[in-house]
C-alpha cells in the first residue's frame, strides 16, 4: 500500500482522481475483512473455552 501511494505523484492526475473516488469502497472492503476476521477469532475463543471446560470436567470426574 506504500509503494501505491508512493507512486502517485507519478500517476496524471486523471489516474489520480479517480483512484482517489475508490478509496471509500477499499476502506469498506478492509472493514469487512476485519470483521470476518474479529468473528472468527470470537468463535475460535468460544471453542477453545468449550474445551478447556470440557477437560476440566472430565479430569474432575476421572480424578
Amino acid at each position: 500500500m506504500l509503494k501505491f501511494a508512493a507512486a502517485m505523484p507519478e500517476m496524471a492526475t486523471e489516474v489520480r482522481l479517480k483512484l482517489i473516488e475508490q478509496f471509500p469502497a477499499f476502506k469498506d472492503l478492509g472493514k469487512a475483512d476485519i470483521d470476518a476476521v474479529t468473528e472468527a477469532h470470537k468463535s475460535t475463543l468460544a471453542a477453545n473455552e468449550n474445551s478447556q471446560n470440557g477437560t476440566v470436567t472430565l479430569a474432575d470426574w476421572v480424578g
